[in-house]
């Protein structure tokens, strides 16, 4: 291989094919984006635990909540630096559990506890977590089938 040879473009699909161009771009907006969503996810679970009338005082669920808070943001963070298919799929978990676990208090109860959709939050909630969860599993395509799970560096 000569040095022209090694300084050419890469194949279509490799990861540095979407280095600078437009994928490069997408990806990092999906993160960001997936990333926001966590936070304020993270962020209500948090506000709604630590409430003097928060879901603390609840069994099972206020421990969840607190868990759920502190895990929404971690993954925020860690999201925005790794930005790879695990760090898209780890979002995507976290949103559709909690949107999962939200949709089963409303319908049935959840540990023994019964949210109502008319709730504080449940509506902005729902909005949020499949707004982030659209975003990681755009993302997720895009590392997937564009650079086979390389960061989107």
């Amino acid at each position: 291989m000569t040095f022209e040879d090694s300084t050419a473009d890469p194949p279509t699909g490799a990861a540095e094919s979407v280095r600078g161009g437009p994928y490069h771009l997408l990806l990092i907006a999906l993160f960001v984006l997936g990333a926001a969503m966590l936070a304020w996810s993270g962020i209500l679970h948090l506000y709604l635990w630590g409430k003097e009338d928060g879901y603390r005082a609840v069994p099972t669920v206020g421990h969840l909540f607190l868990i759920q808070g502190v895990v929404g943001c971690v993954l925020a963070v860690v999201s925005v630096v790794y930005r790879r298919l695990t760090a898209a799929l780890a979002g995507a978990v976290y949103m559709a559990l909690s949107i999962g676990g939200l949709y089963k208090a409303i319908h049935g109860g959840l540990f023994e506890y019964q949210e109502t959709s008319d709730a504080p939050y449940v509506q902005m909630s729902f909005a949020v977590e499949f707004i982030g969860l659209a975003a990681f599993v755009v993302a997720m395509v895009l590392l997937f089938a564009g650079t086979h799970g390389r960061a989107a560096t």
